[in-house]
């Protein structure tokens, strides 16, 4: 449960080539705590080791949204919108979360 212990398995698992298991083990952790930076940077560079372009930038966007750089975060998911690759379920995902940063981000101007 702690947060070093997390980061280090995620690291081990990433230095061992188990991308796949790291990505699944930080698509639930940031589900259960979608508000700790350390998960999203963690799970960019998981997505980042897969090859995954689209879902690498989505991950780098939520960070840059929670650290509150709205420009970098809606930035980082037009990217991720517009490099091709992602399936159905992510691309829907992308757009609804642009969609809500952007409304965020004009709340906030």
């Amino acid at each position: 449960q702690s947060y070093a212990a997390g980061a280090a398995m995620i690291n081990a698992d990433l230095k061992l080539g188990r991308t796949n298991d790291a990505i699944n083990w930080l698509k639930s952790r940031t589900k259960s705590q979608p508000n700790e930076i350390v998960w999203w940077s963690l799970l960019s560079k998981a997505y980042d080791q897969a090859n995954n372009v689209p879902m690498r930038h989505f991950a780098l966007g939520e960070k840059y949204a929670l650290e509150g750089a709205w420009p970098s975060a809606i930035e980082q998911l037009k990217i991720a919108r517009s490099t091709g690759g992602a399936d159905f379920y992510q691309s829907s995902s992308i757009d609804a979360r642009l969609r809500e940063m952007q409304r965020q981000y004009n709340e906030e101007l």
